[in-house]
């Protein structure tokens, strides 16, 4: 068998409470097409890995694979499980890990009858297989005619991973009322709780961003409620916040509100904490929201829904200017000395993250698409080109304080939405980003921000950001020598300790085990 790639790479920290970066061992490259979004690990020893997969192929989506690697990550097989019920090909959701259970969820849309069901079937180590045995959970219902108009379903998992809520918003006309419907799993997989909730305002006046569900199995829904139109001469924001409250024991929902009085939140996200609180975090800007000025933190009672406490605070200026030319900081800083209002470009906000100490990691990106058109010979064509550019980090502790900001430089660009963005992961209270990225960028001081080369100049860069703040990042490896560019959008670490990542090369894949000491 060939022997795998290692890398040594000596990595010197300054903050003791970072892990040191010993090596990356290459797996041999493999055909396939691996989806990205919905990889569980099943299992990882030294014998290899094993992963379950979403139909690695693309060829349906009614069947999931179990992938095996040895020990130097090399692809061994593939086992394709099929998802059917009673002779009905179902059509697969997620897959989820709910303490020590690994379930695949799946539906089935039956228009004549009105309703879109969800199953789950569990997978067996010991037979590395799905159970026959194939459970619903829920009926949603749809609107049949003149095409099935379908809700979509999604799922979060308490802090412990114990309990589980499968969320789902089914369809309504736009001047109906909006209406929810949960279902929450225990770590026996009792269905602790099923309801369906219409609340008092229209469907077309809320947009869902994100959930939470605590250990007690309340599940908290967050989005924005328009409450006026926007007036251009009033800065103003014309929406606010609510977080629906769904308690397995209350009669009606609770509705939760969150503003900052003319300041406008331009992101928000939800997460309940080990205690059964919730924790709505995000960011908020004074122009308007297509920039951001600070950051904001609101923890709630999780069983009376009261607010406990409120704070925001604006970004150091420190963090605003990193990455700029010296001559755009200058700017910047004269700005901030003259008492003139200072802000950063809008992120995307990607993860709310449970810190082991009960405090959260804000993790957003500066991520965004432009589309030209040109015309010849009386026809048009259009090129799109993706941007993913800084990361931001902050840290907000269990009192509510910010105690953590940081800034990870990157400049990408690609015709390819692929190539573009991040992995991260979660070591004890340390974050793991790896990305492509320019040698030039993890020089102590860059002038500027340089952009990413997919060629020879390239490289992949590892970065870690501590709870105290501080950061160090390296060159995992350069293309020149290894050709493998990390694909954003899965990674893990894994029992012993380590990272794997999802890697191209050239036409096929490979795994990458970083490991993390």
């Amino acid at each position: 068998m060939k022997k795998s790639l290692c890398l040594f790479i000596a990595v010197v920290f300054t903050v003791a409470t970072y892990a040191q970066v010993t090596h990356v061992e290459w797996g041999a490259p493999f055909s396939g097409k691996i989806i990205r979004s919905g990889f569980q690990v099943l299992s990882s020893d030294e014998r290899g890995l094993t992963v379950l997969s979403p139909n690695p192929t693309m060829f349906s989506l009614n069947s999931v694979s179990v992938l095996k690697f040895d020990a130097n990550m090399n692809y061994v097989s593939t086992a394709k499980i099929p998802l059917s019920y009673q002779g009905k090909d179902l059509n697969f959701e997620f897959m989820v890990r709910l303490k020590g259970h690994t379930l695949v969820f799946s539906s089935y849309v039956d228009a004549k009858a009105g309703f879109k069901a969800l199953y789950y079937m569990e997978y067996e180590e010991a037979t590395q297989a799905l159970t026959t045995n194939t459970v619903k959970v829920l009926d949603m219902p749809i609107v049949g005619k003149p095409f099935p108009s379908v809700g979509t379903f999604f799922y979060v998992l308490s802090p412990d991973s114990a309990k589980m809520a499968v969320v789902y918003n089914p369809p309504t006309s736009k001047d109906g009322k909006e209406k929810f419907g949960c279902a929450v799993l225990d770590e026996d997989l009792s269905l602790m709780s099923t309801r369906m909730d219409a609340f008092p305002f229209k469907d077309r006046n809320f947009n869902l961003e994100s959930a939470a569900v605590s250990q007690e199995g309340v599940v908290f829904l967050n989005g924005t409620l328009t409450t006026g139109l926007k007036n251009p001469l009033k800065r103003e924001p014309n929406y606010k916040y609510a977080i629906l409250m769904m308690s397995p024991d209350a009669s009606a929902p609770q509705e939760i509100y969150v503003d900052l009085d003319k300041f406008f939140i331009t992101d928000l996200q939800v997460g309940c904490d080990i205690n059964g609180d919730l924790i709505a975090a995000g960011f908020y800007s004074e122009k308007g929201n297509f920039s951001m000025k600070g950051c904001l933190s609101v923890k709630i009672d999780g069983a009376s829904g009261e607010i406990l406490k409120s704070f925001h605070k604006e970004f150091p200026l420190e963090l605003i200017t990193a990455g700029m030319t010296d001559k755009q900081a200058d700017r910047t800083e004269d700005k901030a000395e003259k008492g003139q209002n200072i802000e950063m470009e809008k992120y995307i906000m990607d993860n709310l993250v449970l810190r082991p100490d009960n405090g959260v990691y804000l993790v957003a990106e500066q991520y965004y698409s432009v589309t030209t058109y040109s015309s010849s010979n009386g026809s048009t064509s259009s090129r799109t080109t993706y941007y993913g550019r800084d990361i931001i980090v902050v840290g907000i502790n269990e009192n509510g304080e910010i105690d953590v900001t940081q800034k990870v430089l990157k400049k990408q660009k690609s015709s390819s939405q692929i190539m573009v963005s991040y992995v991260m992961t979660l070591k004890g209270s340390d974050l793991y980003f790896a990305f492509t990225d320019s040698p030039l960028n993890n020089a102590p001081h860059p002038p500027s921000t340089q952009w990413a080369s997919y060629g020879k100049s390239g490289v992949t860069t590892i970065a870690c950001v501590n709870s105290q703040g501080g950061m160090t990042r390296k060159n995992l490896y350069t293309f020149d020598k290894n050709k493998a560019i990390v694909l954003p959008g899965w990674s893990e670490i894994l029992k012993n300790g380590s990272m794997v990542l999802v890697t191209r090369y050239g036409t096929k894949l490979r795994l990458g085990l970083v490991a993390i000491e």
